[in-house]
């Protein structure tokens, strides 16, 4: 790092600037290890779920705090929908993975000073996030990759030539599958891409 020291900045901006990317990287790799945890355990029928009631809107707000960093290294803005004291009978632990994982795509292929959209409704038992951004957009043959792959798909690089493994995703999908739950990846015509998750509620019968 000192070999590629810019004498335009100063000393404390130079160091300040670069412990901002080492960040970056470090919370890339740690997602990166968890997922990878979290697939090795799928693999091996390890993944037991904990039914449990959720506070909907405490854990969107916990994955934006830990990606704030990432986002705001693009100066994006999150813009929430959907009321305050959501409650929903899930799995907590995997709708923190699901969503670090999709809301960490959502800021890898958005453009700089744009916006990521989350909303969440709750219909008939069935809980629906939607994560929407105005990012690089995808293809319906990329969709179909995705959907239909029973293994990792190559990720494409972001807007800023983030890498990506491509098993954030996959390892998303076969989660939501342990509590009959799947995502939906649309194109939008006005650039970018809309990824839907929908769960149906498990309510507990001691409950």
């Amino acid at each position: 790092m000192l070999l590629n020291y810019d004498k335009n900045y100063s000393e404390k901006d130079y160091f300040k600037n670069h412990l901002k990317i080492i960040n970056q990287q470090a919370l890339y790799l740690f997602t990166t290890a968890d997922n990878l945890l979290n697939w090795a355990k799928k693999q091996i029928d390890e993944v037991s779920t904990n039914i449990q009631s959720c506070n909907i809107t405490n854990i969107i707000d916990e994955q934006i705090t830990t990606l704030s960093n990432l986002y705001h290294s693009k100066k994006l803005k999150i813009e929430k929908n959907f009321h305050p004291d959501l409650t929903f009978h899930s799995d907590p632990e995997i709708l923190n993975i699901v969503l670090r994982n999709v809301i960490t795509n959502a800021i890898k292929y958005s453009y700089e000073g744009n916006k990521i959209l989350i909303s969440v409704k709750i219909n008939n038992s069935k809980l629906n996030i939607a994560i929407h951004d105005f990012g690089i957009g995808i293809t319906d043959e990329q969709i179909e990759n995705i959907m239909k792959s029973d293994s990792f798909v190559t990720s494409l690089q972001g807007t800023k030539n983030e890498k990506g493994t491509g098993i954030g995703l996959r390892l998303s999908m076969e989660l939501l599958k342990t509590l009959n739950g799947s995502i939906t990846i649309h194109r939008n015509t006005d650039k970018g891409t809309n990824v839907l998750i929908e769960i149906p509620e498990n309510i507990p019968s001691s409950v």
